[in-house]
């Protein structure tokens, strides 16, 4: 696949958080104690803060099979949470590295982007109203 065919346009297209997805999670939560959704969401953010930092150091140096692991590593983390969009922007840079160059995509900006935002809807989902609507 080309580097033109793997476009921004196909994962923002993608919710940042999937409401399906959430919609399970927030079940899930109502049969386990009252800190499980907001348990999960913390670990997520505590755990994948210095994935991103290192997968910023790996791309960085062009570390091909550490930026792979570590955005696949990323990809099924938030997938499970419902971070689609997310997920996406790491499936595309698994695949960015499988077919090219690391240097001049500006794919790495997309994910830190994409994690913030997924960031701040869990929070405000998991300590808010737990709605499963999609923002």
């Amino acid at each position: 696949m080309s580097t033109s065919l793997i476009d921004r346009g196909a994962t923002a297209a993608e919710p940042a958080l999937d409401p399906a997805v959430f919609a399970e999670l927030v079940a899930l939560a109502a049969t386990v104690d009252d800190g499980f959704l907001a348990g999960l969401v913390d670990q997520f953010v505590h755990e994948t803060e210095p994935r991103l930092v290192d997968l910023r150091r790996a791309y960085r140096r062009g570390d091909v099979p550490a930026v792979r692991r570590l955005a696949h590593g990323i990809r099924g983390s938030s997938a499970q949470l419902g971070g689609a969009r997310l997920a996406a922007s790491c499936a595309r840079l698994e695949q960015i590295v499988t077919t090219t160059d690391l240097r001049g995509h500006a794919v790495l900006g997309e994910i830190e982007a994409d994690h913030a935002e997924l960031c701040a809807l869990l929070a405000r989902r998991a300590l808010g109203g737990l709605s499963s609507s999609a923002e």
